[in-house]
């Protein structure tokens, strides 16, 4: 009973973030509220059920909607380029690829999340002073619990969130329970778009 009211949950977040753009935390509790569950009665799904949740629901579309599916295939190719200048860009802070945009699962909702590895976090600061591109500080997620600090650039009116985390992480095994990677350098991007 607990897996299937979990598959029900992830399903009904999926459709939040595919329709809504929300993210997962937010999605899983919109959906409990929509589902007339109590949240604190739930076991809740994990981020990997939400994940296959929202592949289903591509896959779904793919078959349903196949121009809706062609635009956000196009929307994702565009998302993973314009990922792909900022990992040029940044190139001395060996950038990775994260999130939707590497995993597949972006649509028009979605911002571009590149995570960068120094000891030094002032510099990447400096670096975009120097380049005249604005960004903000902000705080890094509850999910990024290893990161020094998060700062946003806007480009093309899309978000582009550097999370920098210590150098030593950068080798740092990033694979989901199933194996898959959680994080792409420049060359598997480019890959991805080939």
């Amino acid at each position: 009973m607990t897996e299937t009211l979990q598959q029900a949950i992830a399903a009904t977040a999926a459709r939040l973030i595919a329709e809504e753009g929300l993210d997962y935390q937010a999605a899983k509790k919109k959906a409990v509220k929509q589902m007339g569950l109590a949240g604190d009665r739930v076991d809740w799904p994990d981020n990997d059920q939400i994940e296959q949740a929202l592949q289903d629901w591509y896959a779904e579309l793919a078959e349903d909607d196949p121009q809706a599916e062609a635009e956000r295939q196009a929307e994702l190719r565009r998302l993973r380029e314009l990922a792909l200048t900022w990992m040029d860009r940044l190139a001395t802070w060996n950038p990775c690829l994260t999130g939707a945009v590497w995993k597949g699962t972006a649509n028009e909702h979605s911002v571009v999340h590149l995570a960068l590895f120094t000891d030094d976090d002032k510099m990447l600061e400096i670096e975009l002073l120097n380049r005249d591109l604005p960004y903000e500080v902000t705080e890094p997620g509850a999910r990024h619990d290893d990161a020094t600090s998060t700062l946003v650039v806007h480009d093309e009116d899309i978000p582009v969130i550097l999370t920098l985390y210590p150098e030593r992480l950068r080798h740092s095994r990033a694979k989901s329970a199933d194996g898959r990677a959680l994080r792409g350098d420049a060359r598997a991007v480019r890959a991805l778009l080939t």
